[in-house]
């Protein structure tokens, strides 16, 4: 009796001690079917843990930089444990790149005009640059905000951000550095816009948005860490940077989608420009929110 006791401890299945799930007995699998978690309950040792994370950091940013879309098209295959998660590594290059602009004093750079309003030209209007004009309009603004009803509220709305935006015209670099503290959050909201207009763009592909998602975060974090790059270039060299860029997305939205390649362009021009008109609502109301919040 004893025997068969024995026995049928040795073959009873086990569960997976993450989520419970009955494993098979023999082979024991290295991973569980149901949530991947690793069955072995061995710590691993720390020189290996930093190992392997240095070779999936290597691993995935040689895909990332030199095959465009591959880290997509691996991810869809289901060959995923071997590169990073397109959410860490998005973070990853996020923080990185905003750490050193941040860290690096970039924000210097970054030449931000805070005015109240701008002529038919498009310039802006100060107290030194036309004083007639900004008295004028200054005063019109005032009545607007301290006689409610008096003008639209759209008017309304505009003369009490051009007001607030005029308290701080003497502080740009105060408003830089407020719409660099924003700008991660701000391009956050924009990755499910992006993966939307691809969406649309490809709507005949048997893709879930989830798969559109996981390519818009492929994509942004390559865009941040070639944008280090851009950062370096001289201005002779910037216009081949940029077209160094786009071919890497062409590239990339060929491996993933597929299509002829003229195709794969007009699309990837119509995305991109509604793209950029989403980026530019996003700036705007960085800058709204960056002279308006105290």
């Amino acid at each position: 009796m004893q025997p068969d006791v024995a026995r049928a401890a040795v073959t009873a299945p086990e569960p997976c001690p993450n989520c419970g799930a009955v494993l098979p007995v023999a082979p024991v699998p290295r991973y569980c079917w149901q949530c991947g978690q690793d069955t072995l309950r061995i710590v691993p040792p720390l020189r290996r843990r930093a190992r392997d994370a240095v070779d999936r950091y290597v691993r995935t940013l040689v895909a990332l930089i030199a095959r465009p879309g591959r880290l997509t098209e691996e991810y869809i295959a289901n060959r995923r444990e071997r590169y990073l998660p397109p959410l860490r590594l998005y973070l990853t290059a996020s923080f990185l790149f905003f750490l050193i602009v941040k860290v690096l004093g970039a924000t210097g750079s970054i030449h931000v005009v805070v005015a109240p309003m701008v002529d038919n030209h498009g310039h802006a209007v100060t107290a030194t640059s036309n004083p007639a004009a900004y008295q004028a309009e200054m005063a019109k603004m005032h009545a607007c905000v301290d006689h409610p009803g008096s003008c639209s509220w759209g008017r309304t709305l505009a003369s009490r951000i051009a007001l607030a935006g005029d308290a701080q015209s003497s502080h740009p670099e105060v408003v830089a550095q407020r719409m660099i503290a924003r700008a991660p959050n701000a391009v956050f909201m924009l990755l499910p816009v992006f993966a939307a207009l691809l969406m649309l763009a490809y709507r005949r592909r048997r893709y879930g948005y989830a798969t559109h998602f996981v390519f818009s975060l492929h994509m942004h974090a390559f865009w941040f860490l070639a944008l280090l790059v851009l950062w370096q270039l001289p201005p002779v060299a910037l216009p081949i940077g940029v077209l160094m860029l786009a071919a890497h997305a062409w590239r990339a939205l060929q491996r993933v989608y597929g299509g002829r390649w003229w195709v794969t362009l007009g699309r990837a021009g119509l995305v991109v420009s509604f793209y950029l008109l989403a980026l530019a609502a996003t700036v705007v109301g960085l800058s709204i929110a960056s002279v308006i919040v105290t």
